[in-house]
């Protein structure tokens, strides 16, 4: 199987059918639809036609289950790599820029956690 080649995987979620697709061990596109999966198969293979299905591929296992327990609420740390190069410019840079954002509330929740005066994260609904 050569790695150089796109591979896909399609499979149901609460969400819909989520596609995964990688090249060279690093996710290319990630998509989610509502169609079925026959349509999620057509559109892979209408945007990289010489795509393989490839369901064992443990890379895709390893994706899957950080996203399962994302759905289902759990705190999930995806060390995915994704590669972006077939992007535009412009969203090269923009996702480049979000890259450098730190995951603010995660550390102001720490450090929360430590001091209880401290202020609440915005972005957190206030607990009980």
């Amino acid at each position: 199987m050569s790695m150089d080649q796109e591979h896909f995987v399609i499979y149901e979620s609460s969400i819909g059918y989520i596609i995964i697709v990688m090249r060279n061990g690093k996710i290319i596109n990630l998509d989610v639809t509502d169609q079925g999966i026959y349509e999620a198969r057509k559109m892979v293979l209408s945007l990289y036609p010489d795509a393989t299905e490839s369901v064992a591929l443990a890379s895709f296992k390893t994706i899957r289950t950080l996203l399962d327990r994302y759905l289902q609420g759990r705190e999930v740390e995806f060390d995915v790599e994704v590669d972006i190069s077939h992007l535009g410019t412009f969203t090269q840079k923009v996702l480049n820029e979000l890259r450098k954002v730190p995951r603010t509330c995660k550390n102001i929740r720490m450090a929360c956690k430590k001091d209880r005066q401290t202020w609440r994260c915005p972005c957190r609904r206030p607990g009980p």
